[in-house]
């Protein structure tokens, strides 16, 4: 039954308060867990909410009121109404936006609107990057999913290589993004899975092709140089801190850097969630990361004062939208990018340096110091390997101090 696994309430979206110190009101859709905030057009202060919401309200608030229930009725019809509930579906019917759900264009447009309301600015731009790609070889106003088969997409895979230029990473990027949408039309009821074109070579089917990117590691060698570095100016010297503070805390991302609080420090350890994955579906799990005393002096340098609610880094203020955040760490990591040119040229190091190098290499470095598999994923964050489950919490503290010494461990490093 789709309405027992489905519930509403509306509630007050104190995420984003407003000049006139109001919060959006938004109507909350539950399914199998899973929750979506869709908007209602109103904006309440949190006493006006209150008073809206009690028992029987009275004058302007139970006008409110009325209104509020009315969206919800709506919203309780257009449930009722469907076969199997899909977010997919109910969105473009309670908002009159992108719909056609058995449209691939109006698929990518309602879904990268649902990426962007919950804050995954960068997905919602991954996908518009791959309807943009689509329509600039489709050309024309509608796509049914039916008519995506093996052979149009042999087509538009041999377009975006030969005509466009794309990488085998982008191409694959961009089909995962069609792949997905597919999924979710076969799931809502849309199209059947007969006509469904990704899978195997073996099985006549469509194999995405994977990435041609070869991730290269610095050795440790290369760790200690980057360690022993004079830098040139203070935003160098900031910019090498923080690509070093990355490397110890467990390859920590530059968002994760940039939105970890004082209040994640906690006896001689910082615990964070990954950004990328917090909101998956999959319950990730925490990344805990030793303090040690390079973590600690870096903290020192560049910190904000200690606060539990403060940044530890001054590089966001707190009041930022999501699509601020993306901004201003793609800023930060065009950055130290630029930066890491630079001191790669000057160090001769053996591989181009980014910001992911920190994190490849913090795995890479462990694992050639025989350090477990399993912990190396724990430590990373990689929650869907089973065979990683609880490893971590199994590891005294004396065992993990040991085992950090390994990404900094240079005595005889230059042999």
């Amino acid at each position: 039954m789709v309405k027992a696994n489905t519930s509403l309430s509306l509630v007050l979206d104190k995420r984003s308060k407003k000049n006139d110190n109001t919060y959006p009101v938004k109507l909350r859709v539950i399914h199998n867990r899973d929750s979506r905030k869709y908007s209602t057009g109103f904006s309440n202060t949190e006493d006006d909410f209150r008073k809206i919401m009690r028992k029987n309200p009275r004058g302007t608030y139970a006008e409110r009121r009325a209104e509020l229930e009315a969206l919800k009725n709506k919203a309780n019809e257009i449930i009722d109404s469907m076969r199997v509930f899909s977010f997919d579906e109910f969105y473009p019917r309670y908002t009159g936006k992108g719909g056609q759900p058995n449209q691939v264009f109006a698929s990518f447009d309602a879904y990268i609107d649902d990426l962007k309301r919950e804050g995954r600015v960068g997905s919602a731009i991954t996908y518009e990057c791959a309807r943009n790609s689509l329509k600039k070889f489709y050309r024309k106003e509608k796509l049914q999913f039916k008519q995506i088969d093996v052979s149009f997409i042999k087509r538009y895979y041999g377009w975006m290589i030969k005509e466009k230029g794309n990488s085998r990473t982008t191409v694959g990027i961009y089909l995962r993004c069609l792949r997905a949408l597919y999924n979710r039309a076969i799931h809502a009821g849309y199209v059947s899975r007969d006509f469904y074109p990704f899978g195997s070579d073996n099985h006549g089917k469509f194999q995405i092709p994977a990435s041609s990117n070869v991730k290269k590691a610095l050795t440790i060698a290369d760790i200690e140089k980057i360690f022993k570095y004079e830098p040139a100016s203070e935003q160098e010297s900031q910019y090498r801190d923080i690509w070093l503070f990355s490397y110890l805390a467990n390859g920590a991302n530059i968002k994760d850097i940039c939105l970890l609080k004082y209040k994640d420090i906690e006896e001689g350890r910082i615990v964070f969630w990954r950004a990328k994955t917090s909101d998956s579906k999959k319950k990730s799990k925490p990344i805990v990361a030793l303090i040690t005393d390079q973590l600690s002096e870096i903290i020192k340098r560049w910190g904000n004062s200690p606060d539990p609610d403060h940044y530890v880094f001054p590089f966001l203020k707190g009041n930022e939208s999501p699509a601020e955040i993306k901004r201003v760490t793609n800023n930060l990591v065009r950055s130290i990018n630029q930066v890491f040119e630079r001191i790669s040229d000057k160090l001769e190091l053996s591989t181009k340096v980014t910001t992911y190098t920190a994190r490849h290499s913090f795995a890479t470095i462990l694992k050639r110091s025989g350090v477990p598999v399993a912990f190396i994923s724990d430590a990373l964050g990689h929650a869907d390997l089973k065979t990683t489950e609880n490893y971590l919490s199994g590891f005294e503290d004396d065992a993990i101090k040991d085992i950090v010494k390994n990404l900094t461990n240079f005595t005889g490093s230059s042999q």
